[in-house]
């Protein structure tokens, strides 16, 4: 009597699941991508300590990170149709909301991972007659990679789960197929679980891979 009053899930539904977890990694792939590129320029800037651009480029970073996403998403879908003739779909809001609100972030971890280096390892590359740059390729980024990896990826795990509010702007991401089937079944438990594991699925292995990665660096670093 239950499968008529609750209707069981079918393959269907499971190709809609696997479907709607494709589009939640590929929204932040692609955001991770345009965020790790804006950060890093954004956070490469603030580690020259230039006081002027330092803020300046606050005036991008505080309101980013200080705002709450879903307001963003609703700014990028809705409020820039309004004002402008560009009416940018689902998919290209949430792509370049969730990609800025990345590098906002980023651009924090790349400036403090720079910082991290003390000071004395910039004078002695200088004193060995190397010029900023190739001070900072060959030694400050091996240092301030230890720092950068573990904080990024934290950051990447993060932006997979609040990429779950880009549904509230009609894009069909693994959340928004669940609340879909949610309606359709009426398993609220059952669709919810389900979807809860796919996105575990989703993050534990990129944090394994971070400590993987981090203990790594650290052994090439000691090793060096």
């Amino acid at each position: 009597m239950e499968q008529y009053i609750f209707p069981k899930l079918t393959s269907y539904d499971a190709l809609l699941l696997l479907k709607g977890m494709g589009m939640t990694i590929t929204v932040t792939l692609l955001a991770i991508a345009i965020g790790l590129a804006i950060g890093f320029f954004i956070g490469l800037l603030r580690s020259l300590k230039i006081p002027v651009l330092s803020k300046l480029l606050l005036v991008y970073i505080e309101p980013i990170r200080n705002s709450p996403l879903v307001a963003q998403l609703f700014f990028a879908y809705y409020g820039i149709a309004m004002v402008t003739d560009f009416n940018p779909s689902a998919f290209q809001a949430a792509v370049w909301t969730l990609g800025i609100n990345t590098s906002a972030f980023a651009a924090v971890i790349v400036d403090a991972s720079i910082r991290s280096v003390e000071k004395g390892q910039w004078e002695a590359a200088y004193s060995l007659g190397m010029n900023y740059w190739k001070t900072f390729r060959l030694v400050i980024v091996p240092q301030a990679i230890r720092v950068f990896i573990p904080s990024f990826v934290g950051l990447c795990v993060n932006q997979l789960q609040v990429s779950s509010l880009v549904s509230l702007i009609g894009f069909v991401d693994l959340t928004r197929v669940g609340y879909m089937l949610t309606l359709r079944t009426y398993r609220p438990f059952l669709i919810w679980s389900i979807v809860a594991v796919l996105y575990f699925a989703l993050s534990f292995p990129i944090s394994k891979f971070a400590r993987y990665a981090e203990s790594r660096v650290k052994s090439y670093g000691k090793i060096g």
